[in-house]
């Protein structure tokens, strides 16, 4: 119990504490952001930018969509080490990082298998 404890806050704090670590002295507290808002931010948000980087966060909400909070987790992870990124956009997906987290951490509570088994696997990257 006590494990899975410590996985959970890692899920959720190591997005913030990277992002707020990266913006340099004086960054922000991150707003939350509900699962709900992220499609219509994420189309908000990459409308313009490369077609790559578009296609991956559209990835990621597709995922969402699909009721897939672990894949769609790993999606958002994956564009939080883009340094294209500028500063909105890099906060918007360490916010989704984090409300992804969370689910994760729900659902794991709940007894999803692909939940606890994603819990597992991001303690033993640790």
């Amino acid at each position: 119990m006590k494990l899975t404890q410590s996985v959970r806050w890692t899920a959720v704090l190591v997005p913030l504490l990277v992002t707020l670590g990266c913006g340099g002295g004086g960054a922000d507290p991150l707003e939350p952001i509900s699962l709900a808002e992220i499609p219509s931010a994420t189309t908000n948000l990459f409308a313009t930018a490369s077609e790559e980087l578009r296609t991956v966060a559209y990835q990621g909400v597709a995922a969402l969509r699909q009721r897939d909070p672990v894949r769609a987790r790993g999606i958002f992870s994956s564009l939080s080490t883009r340094p294209e990124l500028d500063k909105k956009q890099n906060s918007f997906v360490a916010r989704s990082v984090s409300a992804l987290g969370e689910e994760i951490n729900r659902l794991a509570a709940e007894g999803d298998p692909r939940a606890q088994q994603a819990l597992r696997a991001y303690g033993a990257g640790k």
